[in-house]
């Protein structure tokens, strides 16, 4: 829902949608977008009124309708909507089966899916994106979680949970399995020649009732050696553990963080609800809704602390996971962030704008502003063609190509107005299938923040081609407007 401070209607319409997804369509989440704060996402989507309300990217009202004429609207899209979710849902699970052999593959050695710089990236990737998201919108932590919840589900768990404790196999009733998947996630994590993915260190059955239990976390790649903002950061993980539960428990399951770096604690502690439907899990939205400024700025701080982190842990002053070192499997992120395009289309526009915001405001914006000084250029710049080489000489920085995000970046076309690049091994795609889908909103976001620290006029950056559409590279179309 596209609205404004200044807007005359949007309050009434606002107060009449949520009275609607509250009580009648409780499948459907909203997320407001003011387009005076987030301009940029009102001209991806080409907002000319407001309000303006789109369902999965396609429009559905704009400006002031009667209450009943909203609601006839919102359910016709609805109902068109669901008859499409089972044809998404097939091509989601694809999707994870797809990209199931190619990560064993590389976990085991066997082929590398990035054969120049390897199939690890540092964790500090996995960090900004989610913080980012999370700072944009407090919904971004119910799509993380229901996101991963299916990897957890449709995913390579099961074979290898069953291969690190047999004694699952042999559990027929819920509640034995409940315990029994506990102590397997136990062994698996705990083996890191079973399953060297890195993304925790240890995990440790603390409590345990019939259908309740605790897990302690440590090294969780999501928020280990982070500051806290009061808040939980591992949703994705949560997700991912509630679908492994429920598919071996064959009930619903709920997986909660009580414990969190970013809550203040030196660990991550998850309770395990048998019964619970997880899609009761609070989105927190209304927690956030009258702090919104002061909650933006604690994510400020956190992506200054993860870009700390992150330098110390690259110049080997400071390791933040002294038993397996900082760098997870690219799939932990791909699995975590990547397919949330699967979850919702609007998350394209979510992940264009978080990755805007971290080139914007992360880490690099030091190195890359004195690159400006070293070639003698003035901010603002004229056009692309003073600022692309100075972005292609971030992109060769030794200090960015260390996280290992990418192995490298070529400028394949440059106007004043208009270039294109290429991408190579890029973390959030490589090695997955062809479904027609670019999945790399979160680099065209970053692209598009740093350039426009040089550039006055609004920088568009489009990724036109992808691992996901068939590719074995990422082209990003770049123009100014």
């Amino acid at each position: 829902m596209f609205t404004s401070e200044d807007c005359k209607w949007c309050p009434a319409v606002d107060k009449i949608v949520r009275k609607l997804t509250g009580h009648e369509m409780q499948m459907v989440s909203v997320t407001t977008v003011d387009v005076g704060i987030e301009p940029e996402i009102a001209q991806r989507y080409n907002i000319t009124e407001i309000p303006t309300i789109l369902m999965n990217e396609e429009p559905v009202l704009k400006g002031y309708m009667s209450e009943e004429m909203i609601k006839d609207r919102l359910w016709n899209k609805f109902f068109e909507i669901l008859l499409n979710k089972e044809n998404t849902l097939k091509i989601r699970k694809k999707t994870v089966f797809d990209t199931i052999q190619s990560t064993l593959d590389s976990l085991i050695q066997k082929k590398l899916i990035r054969p120049t710089i390897g199939d690890y990236v540092h964790l500090f990737a996995l960090q900004s994106t989610v913080a980012t998201l999370l700072s944009l919108d407090p919904l971004a932590s119910k799509l993380l979680y229901q996101n991963s919840r299916l990897f957890g589900m449709y995913g390579y768990y099961q074979m290898l949970l069953m291969n690190a404790n047999l004694k699952l196999t042999k559990a027929i009733t819920p509640k034995e399995r409940f315990y029994e998947t506990t102590k397997a996630l136990e062994l698996l994590f705990n083996n890191y020649g079973l399953f060297p993915n890195y993304a925790v260190e240890t995990i440790q059955l603390k409590e345990f009732s019939e259908n309740e239990a605790y897990i302690e976390v440590t090294g969780n790649a999501f928020s280990v050696g982070v500051s806290s903002i009061d808040e939980p950061l591992c949703h994705p993980f949560a997700g991912q553990i509630s679908g492994i539960f429920e598919v071996f428990t064959g009930k619903p399951i709920l997986v909660t963080e009580t414990r969190c770096w970013g809550l203040g604690d030196p660990y991550c502690e998850f309770k395990i609800e048998l019964g619970k439907d997880s899609k009761t899990i609070a989105t927190e939205f209304d927690r956030y809704k009258e702090d919104i400024a002061e909650r933006r700025e604690k994510f400020l701080y956190l992506l200054h602390d993860i870009n700390t982190n992150y330098q110390n842990s690259i110049l080997m002053q400071r390791q933040l996971r002294p038993k397996i070192g900082d760098f997870i499997h690219i799939s932990v992120l791909q699995e975590a962030v990547t397919t949330l395009k699967l979850e919702d289309p609007f998350v394209s526009a979510l992940l264009y704008s978080a990755g805007r915001e971290f080139g914007l405001v992360g880490m690099g914006k030091d190195i890359f502003m004195d690159l400006v000084i070293k070639n003698g250029l003035k901010t603002p710049v004229d056009d692309l063609t003073e600022a692309l080489p100075i972005l292609k000489e971030l992109f060769d920085h030794n200090y960015l190509r260390f996280s290992r995000i990418y192995s490298s970046m070529q400028i394949t076309e440059l106007k004043d107005d208009e270039a294109t690049i290429e991408i190579y091994e890029c973390a959030y795609a490589s090695g997955l299938e062809n479904t027609n889908t670019t999945y790399c909103d979160f680099m065209a976001g970053i692209i598009a923040g740093r350039l426009n620290l040089l550039i006055e006029d609004t920088v568009i950056v489009k990724e036109i081609s992808c691992h996901g559409t068939g590719d074995t590279k990422c082209t990003f179309k770049i123009t100014i407007e």
